[in-house]
């Protein structure tokens, strides 16, 4: 029975002396887990919020049907300036000693009139209904 009484006396001890106690070392592996937590949850929040915005641009893309076939139109026929379709509009841009500049940005807004307006050094040109490729090439070409 000796032995036995032993063990259970240092087993008490133990449990007295480091049952309650956190030490550094127990600290620091908790505010690990944590951490590592919360980087896998913000993954996983991040990830399903990039399904939506890509959900969203389909859909606009899609709603907006005139400017994306406007936009096909114009660069399939036109290889001197680069267009790239946005949300809402298509930005015209050129290439001239290796710098890319923005030329215009092409608009169609059936509540506004047809217009070319300035934004800072672009213009802006507004449609109120999908105009032809050519009246866009030579209004473009006018602003160069």
């Amino acid at each position: 029975m000796g032995v036995l009484e032993l063990y259970l006396n240092l087993a008490y001890e133990n449990k007295l002396r480091f049952g309650m106690q956190l030490n550094g070392v127990w600290w620091f592996i908790i505010l690990l887990v944590v951490v590592v937590i919360l980087y896998i949850f913000a993954k996983y929040r991040q990830g399903s919020q990039t399904d939506n915005k890509s959900i969203k641009k389909t859909a606009t893309l899609k709603q907006n049907g005139p400017l994306v076939k406007l936009h096909n139109k114009l660069k399939n026929k036109d290889a001197d300036f680069n267009y790239y379709l946005r949300d809402n509009h298509i930005l015209v841009s050129q290439t001239k000693n290796g710098d890319q500049q923005k030329i215009a940005m092409i608009t169609l807004d059936k509540n506004k009139a047809a217009e070319v307006r300035k934004l800072g050094e672009v213009s802006v040109l507004n449609f109120d209904h999908q105009p032809t490729a050519q009246r866009v090439k030579q209004m473009i070409k006018e602003l160069v």
